[in-house]
């Protein structure tokens, strides 16, 4: 089972940020059908977990259903993608960008 940080933490592992205070950063909301996959009580049907606002301006967090766990992925770079601001979220999340962070 892989376990992301609370809301204390920067969800990039490579990151040691930490959350103190609304105004900085991404946070993002996934609905999870198992919880207990992803370390949450049995009547939790949420995660919230945050990207600073340095790891926010080139990665997004994705929930992979099939192997129910959280995954923090580069943003795709490249001429295609240029003037893109997100990445294509899955309906079930919704991310929050916060004061500050673009």
């Amino acid at each position: 089972m892989e376990r992301f940080p609370n809301l204390s933490k920067c969800a990039n592992p490579g990151c040691e940020a930490s959350f103190l205070r609304m105004g900085e950063g991404s946070l993002t909301v996934f609905s999870v059908e198992e919880p207990g996959a992803l370390g949450l009580p049995p009547d939790i049907h949420q995660k919230v977990v945050w990207l600073c606002a340095r790891c926010a301006q080139h990665k997004y967090i994705q929930y992979d259903r099939e192997h129910n766990r959280l995954r923090v992925l580069e943003v795709p770079q490249g001429p295609q993608h240029r003037g893109v601001l997100q990445c294509p979220r899955a309906p079930e999340a919704t991310t929050l960008a916060l004061r500050g962070s673009q």
